[in-house]
Parts: structure tokens; C-alpha cells; sequence
């Protein structure tokens, strides 16, 4: 009796084991399974399904880390990170970008969430992850800008040293083309200016409103 209650006790915990793995989550934009979206491909087509992400912390994504099942099909297609533009998942717009976290150089192939309107000149993106080494799972995000001046798939950590210290010459030299908003930056006016220490909030405000007016500046005819 106590093999049979032992067996079934094994048996039921390896079924409830199934069911987690099974189950969707979305844990972080790199980090999820079966979650409903939509996909849209760089050759322009768009595809609805459950789709999974799964390198988080992945220094390369490899063939089998992006699937997606596509409404009213059971078989899973595999995606290359290269060929997605973007994925949607309840309103919000993931990207593919190529970012550096300080490891050694060392260049990681994420997906970021775009905070900023599609449309803005300067794009504000939030890179969120789960640190594996917390015992809880502790969160953490990370936030960089896209700026014409550099590539589609370069972006700038907000306390980089390619903007802090020396905000207000570094940022004023991006936006120079706004010679208005640049002056505003380069003279520290307050709301437009930060230092390595300012906190995230007040880092994410400063740059929210550099992006408004300088998307602003750039929709005026003649820009």
C-alpha cells in the first residue's frame, strides 16, 4: 500500500512538474513561453500566434531560442533573432537590439521594450531581466537611447560614458541639429540636464523630455 501511495505521490508531482513547464509565462521580453502576440517579420510580413523566447542572459541566440506557433497550427516554427523587426505582446512593442552590458565587450543579442512613440527621432528603450544569481529572482531594468548619429542596432546606456559626465556637452552634441533644445542641455537648464548619481527616475524624466522636444523640433518643416 505504501509503494502504491509512493508511486502515485512520484506520479502526481511529475504531472503537476508538466503543467508548470507548460503553462505561458512572460518572465521578461527575453525570457518567455507560449505568450499570444504578433510577430512582425523585416520582410514585412506579420504572424499571430504563441510565440516563446527563451535566451535570457544569452550572449547569442541560437536557432532554437525564438519559436512561434501560429494561430490554429500545433507545429512550432523556428525564428532567426536577424529576421524579426518587432513582437507585440498585450499592447507593448519588443525590438530586436545588439547591446553591450559591460561584460567585457562582450555584445548581447536582446530584445528590448520600446518606451518611446514609434515615430520619435530618438527612440527610449528598457531592458528588463530576472538576476539568476537572486535566490529570489530579483528584477532589474536597464535603459538606453537609439540616436541618428549612430546604427538601428547601437544604443547608449543612460549612465554610460558616452553621456555621463558631462551630460550637458555629450547630450547637447546629439540634438545639435535643434540648436534651441541643445542650447537648453549645454547651459543645464533645469529638466535638462543629469549627472552619473541622479536617480533613474530623474534620469528617464530628462531624457523623456530631451526625446519630446527633439521629435518636436524635427517634425517642424525644413528638418
Amino acid at each position: 500500500m505504501k509503494k502504491v501511495t509512493a508511486l502515485t505521490l512520484l506520479l502526481s508531482l511529475f504531472a503537476l512538474l508538466f503543467s508548470s513547464c507548460a503553462s505561458e509565462y512572460f518572465h521578461t521580453p527575453n525570457d518567455l513561453y507560449r505568450m499570444k502576440g504578433t510577430v512582425y517579420l523585416r520582410d514585412g510580413t506579420q504572424k499571430q500566434g504563441a510565440l516563446t523566447v527563451l535566451f535570457e542572459n544569452g550572449i547569442q541566440a541560437n536557432p532554437f531560442s525564438i519559436s512561434l506557433v501560429p494561430a490554429g497550427s500545433e507545429t512550432a516554427e523556428y525564428l532567426k533573432f536577424t529576421d524579426v523587426a518587432a513582437y507585440v505582446i498585450n499592447g507593448e512593442t519588443y525590438v530586436p537590439k545588439r547591446i553591450n552590458l559591460n561584460t567585457a565587450g562582450i555584445n548581447h543579442d536582446l530584445f528590448v521594450k520600446r518606451l518611446s512613440d514609434g515615430k520619435a527621432k530618438i527612440q527610449l528603450y528598457e531592458l528588463q531581466q530576472k538576476r539568476k544569481s537572486s535566490d529570489t529572482g530579483e528584477e532589474t531594468s536597464f535603459y538606453f537611447i537609439g540616436v541618428p548619429a549612430y546604427s538601428a542596432t547601437e544604443l547608449i546606456e543612460l549612465h554610460s560614458a558616452l553621456l555621463v559626465p558631462g551630460f550637458e556637452e555629450k547630450m547637447s552634441a546629439f540634438v545639435a541639429d535643434c540648436p534651441a533644445l541643445s542650447a537648453k542641455i549645454k547651459n543645464k537648464e533645469g529638466g535638462y540636464v543629469y549627472s552619473y548619481l541622479s536617480s533613474e527616475y530623474k534620469k528617464l524624466e530628462v531624457m523623456k523630455r530631451i526625446i519630446d522636444e527633439y521629435t518636436s523640433c524635427q517634425s517642424k518643416p525644413g528638418n
